[in-house]
């Protein structure tokens, strides 16, 4: 018995020796359960910085996140649109080729990047890529000011637009929804339903021209109404070139109508909904340091950090995703940052903190995702 009990000894430890990781501590499933929520919301809050950096949709590194382009990745292929390559193809490119290569295609002179792209570019960025995304209309910096539709009055559609295109109280509340704020609608709102064979997209495109044009929006629509003919026809008939739909702001509308090609990406309109985990690859805190070193002067960009804010920041024990949410809820309250920071010393949860200074969050949805993500459960 003592020889056989000795045998097994010696098995646990020739295994322990030999398999991977056997005899490590484990993580705590818990601790690993809230660090792949912080990672999903963390994923958002980083993708406004990349966004920001560039005037293009938050979407488009959204979507390349979360479609497995790693951070490196990421960091790198927007940093070769900000030197004039168009994104579709650098995607297409670097299924193919190592990120020198890729350059050297689109014709951008790595020395004209920041010395942590070309870490990046030289490290591999984070390993093998996804198939590549394809984005409608293509992503070029200063994208998001070229798609930028105006603003509507609330009174669309009127009483008399009501009759003539019997539309249900449903469908006026669709049209409104839309033209309330139609930089941000998802997608799927473009499709609802808006009388008389219409859809919310008409209404949508027919109020864009009548902004710019002097062409009533009702006899526009009543010229599209049936959907026979086309709005390519439409603009022709009043005397505008079909490009009005598929340059500038409408470019984010048209391709609804008209159809969008399989796998492909409107980058104008928001994600409708985003996990809520991620795998740990995805924790900021866990990213090689060449990819964080790259991703901190995009935040710093994004909020107006001063010099003298970095240095204390850096002297903080923070994330980086924190540092980010030190410096927003700074601006959002119009208060010294390091006030923030005295009530995070003291032990204040970040959601405290937007409470005590009764911090107004609207329209920052990703900042408070980051935020409820860290909030003890």
């Amino acid at each position: 018995m003592q020889n056989a009990s000795r045998f097994l000894f010696l098995v646990v430890l020739l295994l322990g020796a030999l398999l991977p990781g056997a005899g490590q501590a484990q993580e705590d499933p818990l601790q690993v359960e809230s660090r792949r929520r912080v990672a999903a919301a963390d994923l958002r809050l980083a993708s406004h910085w990349l966004a920001y950096a560039y005037q293009i949709p938050d979407r488009v590194p959204q979507e390349m996140l979360l479609a497995g382009y790693s951070y490196g990745d990421t960091l790198v292929a927007l940093a070769l649109i900000g030197q004039g390559a168009s994104l579709n193809e650098v995607l297409e490119q670097r299924q193919r080729h190592l990120w020198p290569e890729v350059a050297r295609r689109v014709e951008v002179d790595p020395e004209r990047l920041p010395g942590s792209i070309r870490d990046l570019m030289s490290s591999g960025a984070g390993g093998n890529p996804p198939a590549p995304l394809h984005f409608l209309p293509d992503v070029r910096p200063g994208l998001l000011e070229r798609l930028r539709l105006p603003a509507f009055s609330p009174t669309i559609p009127d009483p008399v637009a009501v009759e003539r295109f019997g539309l249900r109280p449903e469908e006026v509340e669709n049209i409104r929804r839309v033209l309330d704020n139609p930089n941000e609608v998802p997608e799927e709102w473009l499709k609802l339903p808006a009388g008389r064979t219409l859809l919310t997209a008409d209404w949508l495109i027919a109020a864009t021209l009548a902004k710019f044009k002097p062409f009533p929006l009702e006899t526009l629509l009543e010229t599209r109404v049936g959907q026979v003919i086309e709005w390519a026809d439409v603009t022709s008939l009043f005397g505008m070139g079909p490009q009005v739909l598929t340059q500038g702001p409408l470019a984010a509308v048209y391709p609804v109508l008209s159809g969008v090609p399989p796998h492909a990406i409107l980058a104008a309109h928001r994600r409708a909904s985003f996990p809520s985990a991620l795998p740990l690859r995805y924790d900021l805190e866990r990213l090689p340091s060449t990819q964080k070193t790259a991703l901190r002067p995009l935040l710093g960009w994004t909020y107006q950090e001063t010099p003298a804010e970095r240095t204390r920041l850096d002297q903080e024990d923070l994330e980086l995703a924190e540092k980010a949410i030190a410096l927003a809820l700074a601006r959002a309250g119009r208060l010294d940052l390091a006030l923030i920071l005295e009530r995070r010393v003291e032990g204040e949860t970040w959601a405290g903190i937007v409470r005590r200074f009764a911090l107004d969050m609207t329209g920052q949805e990703d900042l408070w995702a980051a935020i409820q993500a860290r909030e003890p459960r």
